[in-house]
């Protein structure tokens, strides 16, 4: 089977993105699968204190994929019932590809939290999505 270069160019930039985790662009994601999206903090049964602080990992170019830039698809992070789509000044970049999100105080008592990628035009979730459930002191 012959690879043309082009397929060899695609296949090699794909594989170095995935081996050093380069950040995808939301033009990027218009031509692949949405990137990961992962909470680190608070896990799943936490009890936490205010203010309440969300701990997230993506390989994604925030900068292309929160509300105030994306065309294709944007970052939502929700408390409860409350939709959030959080701009990158609200958002703070604490190691490689690690970035914190502060919702401020919330009621003692459960909460549930979904972080998910949407659609930029209809808000409806793209791909999959992570429910925590924890509590605040």
């Amino acid at each position: 089977m012959m690879w043309s270069r082009r397929a060899l160019i695609i296949a090699g930039a794909i594989a170095a993105a995935l081996i050093f985790r380069l950040p995808l662009s939301a033009q990027d994601m218009m031509k692949s699968p949405l990137p990961a999206l992962k909470v680190v903090s608070p896990g799943n049964g936490a009890v936490v204190k205010n203010p309440v602080v969300v701990v997230f990992e993506t390989p994604a170019d925030l900068t292309m994929m929160t509300m105030s830039m994306s065309t294709a698809a944007h970052l939502h992070i929700d408390l409860d019932k409350r939709m959030t789509m959080p701009s990158m000044k609200m958002i703070t970049k604490v190691a490689v590809n690690r970035y914190r999100y502060s919702f401020g105080t919330a009621a003692a008592g459960a909460h549930t939290l979904r972080v998910y990628w949407a659609d930029a035009k209809t808000h409806k979730p793209m791909g999959m999505f992570q429910t925590i459930v924890f509590t605040v002191r």
